[in-house]
This record gives C-alpha cells, structure tokens and sequence, in this order.
C-alpha cells in the first residue's frame, strides 16, 4: 500500500515539474517570438521610407544607364535639352510634367533628393534599430557608399545633407511634393542649392557619365539589399523588377 502510494505520489510530482518546465519554455519561446516580431516591426518601420526611396532611386538610375548604352529613339527623347542649370529656372510647368527630357531630369533630381533626406534621417535613427553591432555598423558604411558615389561626382556630402533638409516641411510633417520641389527649382536663388545635383543628372542624361551611374547604381544596390535580407527578410531588388517611370 505505502509502495503504491509512494509510487502515486512520485507520479504526481514528475508530471508537475514535467508540465512546469513545459509552461517555463513555451512562455521563453513565445516571449522570444514576440521580441522577434516587434523587433522586425521595428526595423521596418525605420527602414522602409529608406527602402523605397533607394528601390526608386535604383530602378530610374538603372534605366538612365541602360538608355546611355542603346543610344535608342527612347534616349534622344529623354535627352536634355538645357546645357546649362540656369535654364531650369526660366521653364513652364509643362517642362516639368510633359516634356520627357525636362520631366526626367528633374524628377530624377527630386527621386535623389529625398533619397538624401532619407539616408540623413536614417543616420539618426540608427541607434534606435535593432540591429547587431556588426550590422549597425554596417549599414553606415554602405549609406557612405552611396553619399560618396554622387560626391564623387561633384554632388557634395555637405551639399546632399542641405538637399535633403530642404526636402522636409517641418510645419506639414512630410517631404516636398514633386510640384513643390519644381515650384522651388523655378527660384534662382533657391535652385542654387541643387544646382550640383541638377548638373549630375544632365551628364547622366546625355549620357556622358555611365561607369559613375554604374557606381552608384552598385552601391545603391548593396545598401538596398542589405535592407531587405537583414532587416525585412524581404526579396533583393534585382529580383523583384518593378522599375519606376
């Protein structure tokens, strides 16, 4: 009788640590999926407006490069047909909407410039990610990459810092719209401040500058996809080809 008892209450006890230890792992391995979840939810957050102003960037220098090389009909309508920056200021606004080779500059020139608000804005919020030191580091170091591909070509770091703050409308909490950024571009004064970036975008266009488009286009790239498998666990962006006009 005390054997079976003692039996009974020995089968008692196992079965409680068993389904303690049991309850103690399940709530470690729920917490640790939770950690996991709102620290993608995180990163996203931050990562994303980056992501898609680099994915645009990507695809429109992509195709500036690929028009540069086929020399095609659809090049010589994009071509520009200023010379100067000056001559953006004295434009109508159908010079920016429907004339192909004013559109595409300046729409190029307001795609990198909120790129540059967004790699500004990105070096800020930085500490706030979650990310391993190897990767914080990381992701500065390709953002560099990129910054230092257009300084190279006479857009200065310094100068893609001021662009990218005069993209943001601190009162409206949001970036410039493409018609505010033409609007703005129409003021000497204040177009002078994009001048290097409006003149970068005319080589590109005549296609005098593809081994630097090339360059910057890789270097966007590995920033990209770090982004997308390291933070989103996403799709890299050569494989998802959804190309900006």
């Amino acid at each position: 009788m005390l054997t079976t008892t003692l039996a009974a209450v020995i089968s008692l006890v196992t079965s409680l640590i068993v389904t303690i230890i049991t309850q103690y792992w399940n709530t470690k391995f729920k917490q640790k999926e939770q950690e996991r979840e709102e620290r993608k939810k995180l990163n996203f957050s931050y990562s994303n407006p980056l992501r898609f102003a680099l994915e645009r960037a990507y695809f429109r220098l992509s195709k500036l490069l690929k028009l540069s090389k086929e020399r095609n009909a659809e090049f010589k309508k994009k071509m520009p047909t200023i010379s100067n920056v000056s001559e953006v200021s004295s434009k109508d606004e159908e010079w920016f909407t429907f004339d192909e080779s004013g559109y595409y500059i300046i729409s190029s020139c307001y795609m990198t410039a909120c790129l540059f608000y967004q790699i500004e804005k990105m070096r800020s919020e930085v500490p706030y990610l979650s990310l391993d030191k190897k990767d914080d580091a990381r992701i500065i170091a390709l953002m560099y990459e990129v910054t230092h591909s257009f300084a190279t070509e006479g857009v200065y770091h310094v100068v893609q810092d001021s662009i990218g703050i005069d993209m943001y409308m601190p009162e409206e909490k949001r970036l410039m719209s493409y018609r505010e950024f033409c609007q703005l571009l129409k003021v000497p004064d204040k177009r002078k401040w994009f001048d290097q970036l409006i003149s970068f975008y005319i080589g590109v266009g005549l296609g005098e500058k593809s081994k630097q488009v090339q360059q910057t286009v890789d270097a966007i790239d590995q920033l990209l996809n770090f982004i997308e498998i390291s933070l989103n666990k996403g799709t890299p962006a050569k494989e998802r080809q959804r190309p900006f006009k």
